[in-house]
């Protein structure tokens, strides 16, 4: 799937949607997002389970996009997929009470952007969790960032992940 005016795969609503299998990209903006209807905080957002998906060359000509993403409180999982080429961080999650659990994911190499992490945590809002088990990291300027002081990443089954030097949250074991 791929898409010249947004995300290629763009989930809205307060639904639950598994993805099996697919490949988001290219696409101007995110691979796989999941937001509001309006694309503003305030509304139901989906929860999401990705299982062998790829999210790839997402935001090439905005430089500013993901190959998935959650917003504004939504609740996602991600199994044994990929994500490379994208022109940010390559998986973010972002906004408050937002939550994933990555499992077996690999990310990278970065796109077109450079100074980004392979899954960034919290880029606004508060409260975000991302928890990762058993994923690995290939070529990204950084494997993480937690991205403000109230933002978590927790891992496990890895190798520690090298830290983005502006990532101000927690980031540690579990």
């Amino acid at each position: 799937m791929h898409a010249n005016n947004f995300a290629a795969v763009h989930l809205t609503g307060s639904v639950t949607c598994v993805l099996y299998g697919c490949t988001a990209g290219p696409s101007r903006f995110d691979g796989f997002s999941a937001t509001t209807a309006t694309g503003g905080a305030g509304g139901d957002v989906p929860k999401v389970v990705e299982i062998d998906c790829i999210g790839r060359n997402n935001g090439v000509t905005s430089a500013a996009n993901q190959g998935s993403t959650s917003h504004f409180g939504g609740k996602h999982v991600r199994v044994n997929c990929q994500y490379y080429g994208n022109a940010n961080d390559q998986v973010a999650d972002v906004g408050a009470g937002t939550c994933s659990w990555n499992v077996g994911v690999a990310v990278g190499p970065d796109g077109i952007g450079s100074g980004f992490s392979g899954f960034q945590c919290g880029n606004d809002g508060t409260d975000p969790k991302m928890w990762l088990d058993g994923c690995t990291f290939t070529s990204v300027d950084y494997d993480v960032c937690a991205q403000n002081a109230t933002a978590t990443i927790l891992y496990r089954n890895m190798a520690a992940p090298s830290v983005k030097p502006a990532s101000t949250g927690t980031i540690g074991t579990y």
